[in-house]
């Protein structure tokens, strides 16, 4: 286990590494987007439970496709996680529409 502290981003960064379970935490300090974020998102998970499994299927399919990284000049995975929620939310969307039309209209079989 080892700790560093990023100098080159716009804000200080603190990484946890953990090589032995195979992961890390980058911990972003003093910033009140991360708690808004995080509230953003318990939010819709309590709204939605099946986001969790969407958005590990985001992750996963970054990682097997390998996209750049943040650090590589790619978008940060938080961007990635948000637009699979907006695809999500409009599907859903659709859908409560299209059953809302299906209910009014008695012509329209189900």
């Amino acid at each position: 286990t080892f700790v560093l502290v990023g100098g080159f981003a716009r804000v200080p960064v603190l990484t946890v590494a953990l090589p032995e379970a195979g992961f890390s935490i980058d911990v972003c300090v003093n910033q009140l987007s991360s708690v808004k974020d995080t509230l953003f998102f318990r939010s819709l998970f309590c709204e939605n439970s099946c986001l969790t499994a969407l958005l590990r299927l985001v992750k996963y399919f970054t990682q097997v496709r390998r996209f750049p990284k943040c650090a590589e000049g790619g978008y940060p995975s938080l961007v990635w996680n948000r637009l699979a929620i907006k695809c999500f939310r409009e599907l859903l969307a659709i859908d409560h529409q299209a059953e809302r039309v299906r209910c009014e209209d008695p012509g329209i079989a189900g």
